[in-house]
């Protein structure tokens, strides 16, 4: 793994995000699906490795949600 000098006062963390589709793929989505699991499963073992240096990963799985502005216009009274 490459490794570099840190840069004094300077921090960071990774963020890795996949998708919902990694535990619950739609038909036609394999593909997908599985590059999602990929990312998650490259994660976990980055993390770990990483974790021995101090540097922090985060992974993210992005998905659908409700939230008002999908349920269109509210009716003017």
């Amino acid at each position: 793994m490459l490794t570099l000098d840190p840069v004094e006062g300077e921090r960071g963390v990774i963020v890795n995000t996949a998708s919902v589709a990694a535990q619950d793929g739609q038909i036609g989505q394999a593909a997908y699906a599985a590059s999602k699991a990929g990312i998650t499963g490259l994660t976990l073992v980055v993390a770990r490795d990483l974790a021995q240096e101090g540097i922090p990963l985060q992974h993210d799985h992005a998905g659908a949600f409700r939230h008002a502005a999908a349920a269109g216009p509210r009716p003017i009274m």
